[in-house]
């Protein structure tokens, strides 16, 4: 991993644009297409109250609203109107749409997600 220093930033929409320290032409940003950047955690900016990052998500306990226990979040889906959370258990797999319909609470210190099932949602 090469560390780059992010010299501007700035965000427009759903887009994140940055300048890094160090690249100056565009074959030199060409040639990090596909390259994952990472930012450690304690330099993120806070998200907003009530907000998170969905990476903080991974490995919370879901439980339905009578609290059953359904899995833990594996991967987090994210498409142009909304993401998927998908939660295993077991050999169990469950994809549940993070709408405001199904994830009823997320308590981020307890690494809990209540969410709302409706018929089907769950099948086996």
């Amino acid at each position: 991993m090469i560390p780059y220093l992010i010299a501007e930033s700035q965000i427009q929409g759903d887009f994140a644009y940055i300048r890094l320290d160090h690249i100056q032409s565009v074959e030199e940003t060409k040639e990090l297409i596909g390259e994952t950047f990472v930012i450690p955690f304690e330099e993120l900016a806070p998200p907003e109250e009530g907000a998170f990052y969905p990476f903080q998500l991974i490995g919370c306990d879901v439980f339905t609203e009578e609290n059953e226990h359904i899995g833990q979040i594996i991967e987090i889906y994210s498409f142009p109107h909304q993401s998927l959370y998908e939660i295993k258990k077991g050999k169990k797999e469950y994809l549940i749409p993070a709408t405001k319909t199904f994830i009823k609470k997320i308590d981020l210190f307890e690494k809990k997600i209540i969410v709302h099932v409706i018929d089907g949602l769950l099948n086996d």
